[in-house]
């Protein structure tokens, strides 16, 4: 980057006035920077979550509706094998 590249040029020129001001550049760069990047993580976390309870919900409803579950059950000798224990792997 251009503010380490600038920090390093003036470090190995022993200029003392370009190196300090460097250095204020790189922590006001910090201060401004870490605040956003851990809000951005929050927010892709806290959607994350709010997706996976979306999905979840979604699929349950789908499963208890109109007595799928009931269905479910009584085919699980012929053709399904333990459909609440797939639902719990996959969601």
């Amino acid at each position: 980057s251009y503010i380490s590249r600038d920090f390093y040029t003036a470090l190995n020129n022993r200029d003392e006035h370009l190196f300090f001001e460097k250095i204020q550049l790189f922590f006001a760069v910090l201060v401004l920077a870490v605040p956003v990047a851990v809000f951005y993580r929050y927010t892709r976390e806290k959607l994350s979550l709010y997706w996976r309870e979306a999905l979840t919900s979604k699929v349950l409803d789908k499963y208890y509706s109109n007595r799928t579950f009931y269905t479910l059950e009584t085919l699980r000798d012929d053709e399904v094998d333990n459909p609440d224990q797939r639902i719990a792997e996959d969601i």
